[in-house]
């Protein structure tokens, strides 16, 4: 006969400590993040994507997955505005990793950027761009610290009211921590340029510390990855460590890619913005942009 599985008490009151600093941690970090909408086939929005509002001295992005960024070449892209009710047109000079071959399946890179005019970036409010300062170079993935995943799955956003031209964004928020280095060689990465999340769907943590059954994560692509720190200084603080681009069942975790992989291509595309980015001594960055 199948038993339950029990739970350890003394773990369980340590997991909801932790839980209930990262729900207020995660509502503080929503602000930086975002749902993308493109079109479907009946000229309705759709949820797809999400990005990451990201400041680089005078300069304002929206990064995400390469993938999410491909679908600009079959519907306009738009995201929410925090100033009214309504999808605003995503638009600005964009580029993406290249895949060798030119198939995106083949990408693992697979991280975009775009550059945001200044009245997009007024429609979505200076105060929602994460400064580049506030992201980390140097994790590698250090076990035991705890991660927050943040994003917008699909299943979870599927409602647009057309009548009264609202929407609801619901997002995800996971806390895990980091999958073993020989996960990432299991898929074919490393640590110099990904991070993984431990993940699955049936015994996910929540910001509230509860063991769910989490939607599929699809939808949550180009999303955040934080590292939570809880313990370092007097108040608890996160850095931006990657972005979102996969989820991989055969391994149970969500791949990220690390920042200094995204900040490098910034880089490379404005050399004028080099000196406001963080020099990273954990990889030295060979990727196409």
């Amino acid at each position: 006969m199948a038993r339950k599985r029990t739970k350890d008490p003394l773990a369980e009151y340590m997991i909801q400590k932790i839980a209930a600093q990262a729900e207020k941690e995660s509502r503080k970090l929503l602000k930086h993040i975002s749902a993308i909408y493109r079109v479907d086939k009946d000229a309705n929005p759709e949820q797809f994507g999400t990005g990451v509002f990201l400041n680089v001295g005078d300069s304002y992005f929206l990064v995400t997955a390469a993938h999410v960024l491909d679908d600009n070449s079959d519907s306009t892209l738009y995201v929410p505005s925090n100033k009214s009710s309504d999808l605003v047109t995503l638009e600005g000079d964009s580029f993406k990793s290249i895949a060798d071959g030119g198939d995106r399946n083949d990408d693992r890179t697979d991280v975009g950027v775009v550059v945001l005019k200044s009245d997009l970036v007024d429609e979505i409010g200076r105060d929602s761009f994460l400064p580049v300062s506030m992201t980390d170079v140097d994790d590698i993935g250090k076990q035991g610290d705890i991660y927050i995943a943040m994003g917008y799955p699909a299943k979870k956003n599927e409602k647009v009211n057309l009548a009264k031209k609202t929407f609801k964004r619901r997002p995800a928020c996971y806390i895990a921590n980091i999958l073993p280095d020989k996960k990432l060689a299991e898929i074919g990465v490393h640590r110099g340029s990904h991070l993984l999340l431990a993940f699955k769907k049936r015994h996910s943590r929540n910001t509230t510390g509860r063991d769910i059954t989490a939607p599929d994560p699809y939808g949550m692509s180009g999303g955040p990855l934080w590292r939570f720190d809880i313990y370092t200084g007097p108040k608890p603080s996160s850095r931006l460590v990657g972005i979102l681009i996969e989820w991989r069942d055969e391994v149970a975790g969500i791949l990220a890619v690390r920042m200094p992989i995204l900040l490098a291509g910034i880089a490379h595309q404005y050399p004028k913005l080099g000196d406001f980015i963080p020099k990273t001594t954990t990889v030295r960055v060979s990727v196409k942009f």
